[in-house]
């Protein structure tokens, strides 16, 4: 069982920085009144084990492989950005604030708490895919430059904004049923979600530069057009027979046709 000498001890080799803590006679993890900051080391494993935090948690600018040893709870915000992580397993169920995970090398998202109070920021890793990550996030979701080919796994709500630009993306099916404020992606990203529908605020269409002549890539009219394609995302499962051909293929004439309708006053 560690003792409190021993976490003073390891507090001063790692520069460790926490409020009022206390031990768990029953594993010797840590609960901490106040918030936690673990950061710029040369640690590849937390050097103590935590419990609840009522407070933020800080564990960036390390060597960590793994987020074992980390709390179970923050009250506040979970930082981890700019380690060698692979995954979130081991990571905090629980988060009251931002989870903030960006420039790792995540390869997937599992171990992510299922509901995030505040931001949740995954950008700048090798994600190939969404899935495992949290459902609900009440914040903006970050998930740009990355290695995504889709959108499956994607929550089923963002309150804020939910960016994926700088993707390889496909098309837009698996995308969330509701964004609170803009949705963000390339003019690469096909704009099929399949028989399914997206409520949005607004539609920003990057473009990216350096496109092989190969690549497809949106047309100037959906580009001049995307004020209104939230409205085309919240009819989209009951227009999709009539703007997309049955190999997937968008119709753009009969699209420019319900974008009229939407500037004479379809809402």
């Amino acid at each position: 069982m560690i003792t409190k000498k021993d976490v003073y001890i390891i507090k001063e080799q790692y520069c460790i920085r926490m409020g009022h803590f206390v031990i768990r006679k029953s594993d010797g993890s840590l609960d901490v009144n106040g918030d936690v900051y673990i950061t710029d080391t040369q640690l590849e494993e937390l050097p103590l084990r935590f419990g609840k935090i009522y407070g933020d948690f800080y564990c960036n600018s390390n060597k960590l492989t793994s987020l074992k040893n980390s709390p179970e709870t923050v009250s506040g915000d979970f930082n981890c950005y700019n380690n060698n992580l692979t995954s979130l397993e081991y990571g905090p169920t629980v988060v009251g604030g931002f989870y903030s995970a960006q420039e790792n090398k995540l390869t997937k998202l599992s171990g992510a708490p299922k509901n995030i109070d505040g931001n949740f920021n995954c950008f700048l890793n090798e994600l190939t895919s969404l899935a495992g990550g949290p459902v609900i996030v009440n914040g903006s979701y970050y998930a740009n430059n990355n290695n995504l080919i889709s959108l499956e796994g994607s929550p089923d709500s963002v309150s804020g904004s939910f960016i994926v630009s700088a993707n390889p993306i496909i098309n837009l099916v698996g995308c969330p049923k509701e964004i609170g404020e803009s949705f963000t992606f390339d003019n690469t990203t096909s704009l099929y979600m399949g028989k399914n529908s997206c409520k949005v605020k607004e539609v920003i269409i990057q473009l990216q530069e350096s496109i092989p002549k190969t690549e497809k890539t949106l047309s100037q009219m959906v580009l001049n057009h995307q004020k209104q394609l939230p409205t085309v995302f919240k009819y989209m499962n009951t227009i999709f027979d009539d703007i997309f051909s049955p190999n997937g293929s968008l119709d753009e004439e009969r699209l420019s046709d319900l974008i009229l309708d939407i500037k004479e006053g379809l809402r």
